[in-house]
This record gives structure tokens, sequence and C-alpha cells, in this order.
């Protein structure tokens, strides 16, 4: 699964990222007392593998249990509010929101974010904020919600004749579009967005976008254009020092990698983002890549090792509600309990992540879980649940025109399975 950009290893970086937020818009003596509040880290372990390396080890032994960073929040906010002009304290409720998203705490961003609704005066503002709580809502998987907010927003920028916003409410909805398997339409968004910036001034945006119609090129399996594309992002990201984007964009290329059976550098680039992300506290991230590295462990055979990987994607993806997510690790968990024999856990995973996909109208994940839940079927000699799941992948990948899937569905509609005793 790729990532498609639109920031968590600790819970001291929450913090530490108040308090700097503090001293962007408050005099240094003013946040001098705030700034010596920590909290303390506090977590669970997970059950490991015998053999481990040294970068394993550190990347499956980091905690992600709840922390209470709910009181030193709302105190910043507190603060923030007796000692700043009601403009620059509605700017900062934005930051604080986008905070809470970049570090997966998705009901503080919720709630800080309406409060920056309720009391934004000003229409880039209010248009900003919108884009934010569209950015939330697509990360609880509320796509309805998150398409209706970047509309709203996109319309106030329209009016203000702002092009990087526009630019920004384009990409953003060529993301939702994307997740629910509509490549054409966002395909189309991006190169709109593209359309909008000046590509050597606004650095960020464009290597946001090459990154996502690299993704795009990815899915189509044209994997020169990816490449290239996500080298031109990465490119980007390293001039700015962005490390979240640069984690990003490392974990793609492992993907394309790994599309391409280059199972030992997708390995190496993964393990490059998730240090990454470990360092910054990158937890949605996170969660993603731990996911993707079972999925090229079990590329491997790794299966134990897989399943480790899988497990701690899931510790971490709960912790985020990353529903979409969830339903991928499922999915991988379904395919390890497959090639290890045990075929009704296997089954009853995939129905899992089948489950959550059509609830989200995921068209690109249904149709993968599908051919998954086929191959199933198929070594347990039932044709007809076989065959049902079958066509229900072709349909969407003749859609897209995705030619190898679609080989190998016609490969299978021919085999012919004896029953397992």
């Amino acid at each position: 699964m790729f990532r498609m950009t639109n920031k968590n290893s600790n819970n001291n970086n929450f913090i530490k990222d108040i308090q700097n937020l503090l001293k962007n818009f408050m005099e240094k003596k003013q946040v001098s007392d705030f700034n010596e509040r920590v909290l303390k880290k506090y977590g669970i372990t997970i059950k490991q593998p015998d053999y481990l390396s040294e970068t394993d080890k550190k990347q499956l032994e980091v905690k992600f249990t709840p922390a209470k960073e709910r009181m030193e929040l709302d105190r910043a906010i507190t603060f923030a509010e007796k000692n700043l002009e009601h403009e620059k304290y509605t700017d900062l409720l934005l930051k604080f929101g986008q905070l809470c998203i970049s570090h997966g705490k998705y009901n503080l961003a919720e709630e800080i974010l309406n409060k920056a609704k309720k009391l934004n005066r000003n229409e880039k503002k209010s248009a900003e904020v919108l884009l934010g709580l569209s950015n939330l809502y697509a990360r609880i998987t509320n796509f309805e919600k998150a398409i209706l907010y970047a509309k709203k927003s996109q319309k106030i920028f329209d009016k203000i004749n702002d092009k990087l916003g526009l630019a920004k409410c384009k990409n953003t909805l060529g993301t939702f579009y994307a997740e629910l398997g509509n490549l054409s339409k966002a395909k189309k968004l991006f190169e709109e967005s593209l359309s909008y910036l000046d590509q050597n001034e606004h650095l960020l945006m464009s290597a946001m976008l090459y990154q996502n119609i690299a993704v795009i090129y990815s899915i189509y399996k044209n994997f020169e254009l990816a490449t290239e594309f996500f080298q031109k992002s990465l490119t980007n990201y390293e001039k700015l020092n962005e490390p979240l984007k640069i984690a990003e964009a490392r974990h793609n290329l492992a993907m394309v990698y790994m599309d391409q059976q280059y199972f030992h550098s997708a390995l190496n680039e993964i393990d490059k983002s998730i240090e990454i992300s470990l360092e910054n506290g990158f937890h949605s991230l996170l969660g993603l890549s731990y996911l993707n590295k079972a999925n090229i462990l079990s590329e491997l055979k790794e299966w134990k090792f897989a399943n480790a990987f899988a497990d701690k994607a899931l510790e971490v993806t709960h912790g985020t509600d990353d529903k979409l997510t969830i339903a991928d690790i499922y999915k991988i968990k379904g395919k390890l309990e497959y090639y290890l024999g045990n075929f009704d856990l296997a089954e009853n995973y995939l129905l899992s992540s089948l489950r959550i996909n059509k609830k989200y109208k995921n068209q690109m994940n249904i149709a993968e879980t599908s051919l998954e839940l086929a191959k199933v079927y198929d070594s347990l000699g039932k044709d007809s649940e076989r065959d049902v799941f079958l066509d229900v992948a072709l349909q969407y990948y003749k859609k897209i025109n995705a030619q190898e899937q679609i080989e190998e569905i016609i490969f299978l509609k021919k085999s012919v399975q004896q029953p397992v005793n």
C-alpha cells in the first residue's frame, strides 16, 4: 500500500511540538514556565521472533500505548487564549489541529479545528480550517465529509483567487478519489493542481504532487515514470529538510521496488522510512510502513517474521483508528495464514478486510481482497465461491486495465483443484 500525501516515535515529541508552536506565537518569557512540563513515557511489549537484527529489534520494541497528552494540550490552549490576540489565537488553534492530525490524535484534532472554525473571521484562514477538517475526516475514513469540506474550502479559495489554496484543495480531493479507487479522476486532479503552481517556487507542494502522481503510475505498473516522480519528490523534500515527507517518499520507493520484486532494495528503503518515523513519532505512516515491511517479508517467505510486523502494524494503527490500513493488515494476515495452510483463519481475516473495505467503498482494496479470497477458495476446491470473488476482482481490474491481475484471474478461472482433506 502506497502513501498518498495531502506528522508521530514517542509521546514526548507531541509535547515538544506543542511547546515549539507556542514559541512561534509568544514571547520566550511567556512560555518558559509552560515548557518545563514533560509527560512520562510508558507502553507495552509485543512478542518477537527469536532471531532479530538490531534494526528489527528497535523497530519492534518501540511503545505505542495511549499517553495523557490531553491535559498538556488543554493547558496550552487555555494559556494561549489568555495571552494572544484573537486572530493569533485562532491561527494557533489551526496549527494545533494540524499537529494533532500528524500525531494521529484525531478526536483532539476534530475538537480543536471545529473551535477554530467557529472563531475564525478571516476568509483565507477559514478555508484552511475547512481543508484541515477535510484531511482529518479522510484519516478516519469518512470520505463523504472529507470531500464536502474540501469542496467548501475550494469554493472560498476560488472566491479570493488563491492559486496555492486551490492547488491544495485539488491535491486533497485527488488523494480521496485515489483512496476510493477512482484513479483517472485522481490523476486529473493532481495534474490540475500542479498547473496552478510555479514549481520552482512552491517546492513542497510540487513535491507532494510529484509523489501522488508517482503513486498513480505505480498502480498502473509504469515503474519507470513512478520512480522518476518519486525521485523528484524526494529531491525537493531533502532540499526542504522535511522528515515526514522524506519518510513517505522512501516508503513509496520501497513499494515500487517490491512491485518489481527487488525485495532487498525494498527492505532497505522501508527501513530508512521506519527509522525517520521512529525518530520523529510519525505514527500514521509508521503503521503503514510496518504493514508493508510485513508484505515484503512475506514475499521473501519469512512468514513468522512478517507476522510479527503485521501485529506491530495493528498495534500502531488501532491507536490512530485508520480503518483502511486496519483492513490492509487483515488482508496481509489472511495472506500469511493462506501461505501457512490455515485456510479457515485466512478466510476469516480476508472477509474482515473485505467487510471494512465495502463499508468505506474502497474499490481497489475490494478487488485486491476478493482476489486473495478467490485463492483461498481455489485451494479448498470451492469453485463457485472462487469464481464469485474472481468476477468481482476482474470487473475492477478491467476498469483500470491492470493486465497482470487480469491474466492471473483468467488463469485461476481455468484451474481445477481437488478439495483439501
